[in-house]
């Protein structure tokens, strides 16, 4: 069973998110938070094993699922405000790192930097889920990266999103 804990400012959008992952028969809801600090203590004393939020039902369903199993998935929203406050530096640095990737890792790597997940980068490039892990796993190896948070900042870094 996923542990999830609720936390959001509103209490008609905690109400509604706990409906949403009441009907999913993995999970449970063992906590609501309203703000940071009421999260931390809820989170300490009911240890969760997902905190998450700002996505349609089914999103939020996968992102809870994922983050349970070890991966980490942020909203595009989240991604685009890390992006934007770590992405200004180091453009030329940036891109020599990606040097060492193919066209394909390339293609990868920009739809994680727009905060898809790998069944959403499988679905943009036409490829199976399998292939898509197999080359963020890849990027992530050949760029010396921990997670996909970290490739995404440094696509951005190196312009590829830049219009």
């Amino acid at each position: 069973m996923i542990r999830v804990l609720i936390v959001d400012d509103e209490w008609m959008v905690r109400a509604m998110l706990r409906t949403i992952m009441e009907t999913a028969p993995d999970m449970t809801v063992v906590g609501e938070a309203s703000d940071g600090n009421e999260a931390v203590e809820q989170a300490a004393a009911h240890a969760p094993d997902v905190v998450l939020k700002d996505a349609t039902a089914p999103e939020m369903l996968a992102a809870v699922r994922s983050a349970a199993h070890g991966d980490a998935m942020l909203s595009p929203k989240i991604t685009r405000r890390l992006l934007r406050d770590f992405a200004g530096t180091g453009r030329s640095e940036a891109r020599g790192r990606l040097d060492v990737l193919t066209a394909k890792e390339r293609e990868v790597l920009v739809a994680v930097g727009g905060g898809l997940s790998n069944p959403e980068v499988a679905a943009a490039l036409h490829m199976s889920e399998a292939t898509a892990k197999t080359h963020v796993s890849r990027i992530l190896a050949k760029l010396a990266l921990g997670n996909r948070v970290q490739a995404a900042i440094l696509a951005h870094r190196a312009g590829l999103l830049d219009p």
